[in-house]
């Protein structure tokens, strides 16, 4: 299944993916977020997003980022719609722009063609 697409930006390629998160009050919106396969969470989105949205809150938790810079982020909870189906998974708040961690791919194979305007595709592994 198609899930993607590689955009170049920048003179660099970046592997694209599509989402819809939904909010506790039922309003939906949808982004196209960076897959981050350093990031092993599931969605990441910037505080104006989630607070566009009304996320419930879930804890605070610290990461090590790439570079080995330690953070302490909010978390938060949401229904993401994902590879064609529906998800409930932690948000970490942070940035600013959408990322999807490597998280959302358990059980599962995505293939990047990283080529300008190339596919990302999900194929679910039943284990």
């Amino acid at each position: 299944m198609k899930i993607g697409v590689v955009e170049p930006r920048n003179g660099l390629l970046q592997p694209k993916v599509g989402f819809d998160v939904a909010g506790p009050k039922g309003r939906v919106e949808s982004y196209w977020g960076v897959l981050d396969t350093g990031f092993t969470g599931g969605i990441a989105l910037p505080a104006t997003d989630i607070e566009k949205l009304g996320l419930d809150f879930s804890h605070d938790d610290t990461l090590t980022l790439a570079d080995d810079q330690t953070v302490r982020v909010s978390i938060y909870v949401a229904e993401v719609f994902l590879a064609y189906r529906w998800h409930r998974l932690f948000v970490v708040q942070i940035g600013s722009i959408p990322l999807v961690g490597t998280g959302v791919a358990s059980n599962s194979r995505i293939m990047i063609d990283m080529i300008p305007n190339g596919e990302i595709t999900y194929t679910p592994i039943n284990s």
